[in-house]
């Protein structure tokens, strides 16, 4: 296998978009991708090693010894060239192997969200797909096209109706790419990001991502991820019930962020600020203390949480509430908004809120230890 690396590092000094790079295999990796036996399904995820590669790669299937180093040895060869163009050998690489569905026969357009914490530097990351369906590249030239993107992308995965929504406002030329072909794309970066989705997949497929880093990062950017997939299905069932009133939050102008925003008062009886350019809600909701879903002319959504706010962090209590026509034609949302979680605690939440809902008191006592 080879791949051009002075190519990937003159991309890296001048990052647009995305670039396609060819992987040159020989016939041989070739034919033995195409023959590799998949009985098994699965992700392999790792940070700065691959020590236990191997054993992952012998259980996809029936393969023999020879052919199991060789695939191994691919994958290999592919992270040490994509390290060495950037320079660092600190990265997160996950392999995934994956079944025919029709669950991805509608796009789920998006962009990555920002891998590392420090949102100045542009970020990339590389992917390629050894076999079956590759990935859906839409190069989307204008910034209001990547806004509705942004704005209706929560929860996309399970939300059927809001991919049939994006797919419906965003536009853009579709790009062919092959299983030779690597990509290394921005992510984050709401101008420069590439939109991309999931192939149908037709056909089994053997997709690997390579998020080259330095080993501040990739260790920062390893325990979030820890954290996260214990969270995952707890925000999986909050966005759930949640998905209705945030629905309004991008369509109407009422329940816009700067007409339900409250921000508090600070120690010195000054309005704290905000630059709403970098308070992208809901989707910065980094976790869910307490929540309680709302029905209609019945009782409020509420809840209390973190958001990510530039490289730092604020503390929101979210309420919403609308009579049995629904939030667009008789509803309320407030967002307060606050740097202290004391100060929303005694300020924002309805001291009968906290009295009423246990769980809630036990979190907030928690944090007041």
């Amino acid at each position: 296998m080879k791949i051009n690396i002075n190519e990937i590092k003159d991309y890296l000094d001048n990052k647009t978009s995305y670039k396609i790079f060819d992987i040159n295999y020989t016939k041989e990796e070739l034919d033995l991708i195409e023959k590799f036996n998949i009985s098994n399904f699965g992700n392999y995820n790792s940070y700065n090693t691959i020590n236990n590669l191997e054993n992952f790669i012998k259980n996809i299937g029936k393969n023999s010894e020879n052919n199991i180093t060789m695939f191994y040895n691919i994958i290999k060869s592919l992270l040490e060239n994509i390290l060495k163009a950037y320079d660092t050998d600190s990265y997160w690489i996950s392999l995934r192997i994956l079944s025919k569905t029709d669950f991805f026969d509608i796009p789920r357009y998006h962009c990555d969200g920002y891998y590392f914490r420090d949102r100045n530097k542009l970020q990339t990351k590389f992917i390629t797909t050894l076999r079956g369906p590759t990935t859906l590249i839409l190069d989307v030239k204008e910034e209001y096209e990547k806004d509705i993107l942004q704005m209706n992308s929560l929860n996309t995965f399970t939300d059927l109706e809001k991919r049939e929504h994006i797919a419906k406002y965003i536009s853009g030329e579709k790009i062919n790419i092959t299983n030779t072909n690597g990509i290394i794309f921005v992510a984050g970066n709401k101008e420069k990001c590439l939109v991309h989705s999931e192939p149908k997949h037709d056909d089994n497929r053997i997709f690997i991502s390579i998020l080259p880093g330095t080993r501040e990062e990739i260790n920062d950017f390893s325990e979030r991820s820890e954290r996260m997939s214990k969270n995952y299905l707890k925000l999986d069932k909050f966005y759930k019930a949640f998905s209705y009133p945030f629905l309004f939050i991008s369509e109407n102008d009422e329940y816009k962020i700067e007409n339900i925003l409250i921000m508090m008062f600070d120690k010195n009886l000054k309005k704290e600020k905000i630059n709403l350019k970098y308070f992208d809600f809901p989707s910065n909701i980094e976790d869910v203390y307490w929540f309680e879903e709302g029905i209609n002319d019945e009782k409020p959504w509420m809840f209390v949480g973190k958001v990510r706010y530039k490289d730092k962090y604020k503390y929101i209590y979210y309420v919403a509430e609308a009579d049995y026509t629904g939030f667009d034609c008789q509803g309320y949302m407030k967002l307060y908004v606050s740097k202290s979680l004391n100060r929303l605690i005694k300020n924002a939440i309805p001291s009968d809120v906290i009295k009423n809902n246990e769980d809630l008191k036990n979190i907030l006592n928690k944090f007041n230890a």
